[in-house]
């Protein structure tokens, strides 16, 4: 009888968690973390990044939560559940007002994560009339960032790891749309990042960050690489796959001592002077990588580190990519 019992709770409990709704904020409004008028923007400012941290916490959170529920697709529990909280927040029409040039430059990582999000959704098998107001939503926050990049981001900014996170974004949105424009924007911005690559692999825009410019040549390379992954899927090539790949190796090379970089540089980098340590999410695109090139070292990492998750890429990439 006991077993009977027993039985019975497991059947009748849900095998999805669906999280309560959590409201995106309609408007976003927070500082640069960095000091003013450092040019590297690598010296932080404690109140200034606590005001940005505090602002997108909302975002963060759900976008974490809705992650793990997306990795339990196609269950429908798990349908429904993102469904339901995606239309929620493109009803209220979230994030449509970013008040401040941080706020601006810096929401495309987030807005790659919806995106991601609605895209496992559908393929999912998800019906088109339960997307459609997630993906007008969507499509007006894309649009809204490529007037931002091509009218008010600053020279150096339009060649860095935000476009790079911009593209990767309006890239799923405008497949999501079927808007090839807004697809060769992406990709466009997509090759202006990292065609640029020095002959090493070390990114030139991210190499002026002082103690961050390996912190920013790994948060360059993410986004890069799944865009290309997304891309390999849909047949469509991406642009400067061999500065890619110099990019990624690169990166891979350096995480262990940071010395190439801090030769580049001049300075000790982040990851080894004690402001931070390197965290597996910033290496999950690896996952996408192996869909790319067969790397040893890269596959090494990977089986040493996964499950690899990361909820500004959907979730578990070691799922999403077959690994």
């Amino acid at each position: 009888m006991r077993f009977l019992w027993v039985l019975f709770l497991v059947v009748a409990s849900p095998l999805v968690a669906c999280p309560d709704f959590a409201d995106v904020p309609r408007s976003l409004s927070y500082p640069s973390p960095y000091v003013a008028g450092d040019p590297t923007k690598s010296q932080i400012s404690k109140s200034q990044h606590a005001q940005m941290k505090a602002a997108v916490a909302p975002i963060d959170d759900a976008l974490q939560a809705l992650a793990r529920v997306a990795d339990d697709l196609p269950d429908p529990d798990a349908q429904r559940c993102l469904t339901s909280h995606l239309q929620h927040w493109a009803q209220q029409d979230g994030l449509a007002e970013l008040q401040t040039l941080q706020a601006r430059l810096t929401i495309g990582a987030r807005l790659a994560g919806f995106a991601i999000l609605a895209r496992r959704l559908k393929a999912a098998g998800a019906i088109e009339a339960d997307l459609r107001d997630i993906s007008q939503w969507l499509s007006r926050l894309a649009r809204a960032q490529v007037s931002f990049w091509e009218a008010e981001a600053p020279p150096l900014a339009r060649k860095g790891n935000l476009r790079a996170w911009a593209s990767l974004a309006v890239w799923l949105i405008g497949e999501l749309q079927g808007s090839t424009i807004l697809m060769e924007w992406a990709r466009a911005g997509q090759a202006q990042v990292i065609c640029a690559a020095n002959t090493d692999g070390s990114l030139p825009i991210e190499m002026r960050r002082g103690q961050f410019s390996l912190h920013y040549q790994l948060h360059a390379v993410a986004p890069l690489v799944v865009l290309a992954a997304f891309q390999k899927q849909a047949q469509r090539p991406a642009p400067c796959e061999a500065a890619l790949r110099r990019a990624v190796e690169y990166a891979l090379s350096d995480i262990k001592t940071g010395s190439k970089t801090a030769a580049r540089t001049g300075v000790v980098q982040s990851y080894f002077n004690g402001t931070e340590t390197l965290a597996p999410h910033e290496l999950a695109w690896i996952e996408a990588y192996l869909t790319l090139e067969a790397s040893g070292p890269a596959f090494k990492l990977a089986r040493d580190l996964r499950p690899l998750r990361a909820s500004k890429l959907g979730g578990n990439q070691t799922k999403l990519w077959g690994h």
